[in-house]
């Protein structure tokens, strides 16, 4: 401790540890990799969402912006902290760190075909009529 001026001690609060370059690349290489995964799967979901509350996909693109914020501190530490020979960052990181996250938009239809109603499938968006799909009593004479 060290004495101030005017007799309180004050306390040496060292500086944090700085991580190594190697250690910040791979959190870098890890969250844009989080983010690559993202993106894609945003546009191909499992499951239909709805677009906000809980599990949605508003929910989904906080998660991405939350993500390119920590991979632009990210990448900023690393440059800060003189790590630009270092490998193992990706080349794309910074595209990914500042790509325009997804417009909040439905969840495109997940199943590839639907039986609507009785003898009608959709199919990649268009409605066949399935004879073999109608009760016997409709059943449509050829």
């Amino acid at each position: 401790m060290i004495p101030a001026k005017n007799g309180n001690p004050i306390a040496i609060v060292p500086f944090p540890t700085q991580r190594s370059c190697s250690d910040i690349a791979n959190d870098i290489s890890d969250v844009r990799d989080e983010l690559a995964r993202r993106f894609q799967g945003y546009g191909e979901s499992a499951q239909p969402l709805p677009l906000f509350g809980k599990f949605s996909r508003a929910g989904h693109v906080q998660q991405i912006t939350n993500k390119q914020t920590n991979l632009r501190n990210l990448l900023n530490e690393f440059n800060i902290s003189g790590c630009g020979g270092t490998p193992g960052v990706p080349g794309d990181a910074w595209h990914f760190a500042t790509r325009q996250a997804p417009a909040i938009t439905p969840s495109r239809p997940w199943v590839k075909y639907a039986t609507i109603g009785a003898g009608v499938i959709i199919v990649g968006g268009t409605a066949i009529l399935a004879p073999e799909l109608l009760p016997l009593e409709f059943a449509l004479v050829p």
